[in-house]
């Protein structure tokens, strides 16, 4: 506000209103990219989910369920990338990306930075599922080829109960561990 009023005082009005909306731009991002949030959730011993802090490393043959809150905006994506958990040593991992929050349309680098971690992921031995996705998103990840790149189960639509789409998908990510462990058996 200081800046902004200096500038009406100091400068011609149209280079007044230019810096103006720059710094507001700047301090919107700013306060977005802080807002995003990954947290890990972890059912306790009476079936209920609750939050934790999210894994450094995925581990293996473990289905790991994850949320996502954030605007989808590009200024978050450097944190959240250094938030989702190392996929190095994770053979018959299965993570689970909560989207019920995602906006329906989102960004199209939040898009290429699940592209990129999946593809990571399968590298590595394991699988991504988006569970709680809503129509508006799901018909973005089909027209984007995402959710072609993640396969049968990649995509769990919302329904709604809030933690419907979790469970199917967890129990989804079961099988395809157990799967797989039989078949390398």
């Amino acid at each position: 506000m200081v800046v902004t009023f200096a500038a009406t005082t100091q400068l011609p009005l149209q280079q007044a209103i230019v810096l103006g909306a720059i710094l507001s731009l700047l301090l919107y991002c700013v306060q977005i990219s802080r807002q995003a949030e990954l947290v890990a959730l972890v059912r306790d011993s009476d079936e209920r989910w609750r939050t934790e802090e999210v894994p450094a490393i995925l581990p293996p043959r473990q289905v790991t369920v994850v949320e996502y809150g954030g605007a989808s905006f590009f200024a978050e994506l450097s944190r959240l990338e250094g938030k989702l958990p190392e996929v190095s040593k994770a053979r018959g991992a299965v993570l689970v990306l909560v989207m019920r929050v995602v906006p329906e349309v989102p960004s199209s680098a939040l898009i290429k930075q699940f592209r990129r971690y999946a593809t990571r992921l399968e590298k590595a031995g394991g699988r991504l599922i988006l569970a709680g996705v809503r129509p508006g998103l799901a018909h973005v990840l089909d027209r984007t080829g995402l959710s072609a790149q993640l396969g049968w189960g990649g995509v769990v639509p919302a329904d709604e109960h809030v933690f419907g789409a979790v469970d199917r998908a967890v129990t989804d990510a079961q099988e395809w561990i157990r799967i797989r462990r039989d078949s390398e058996q």
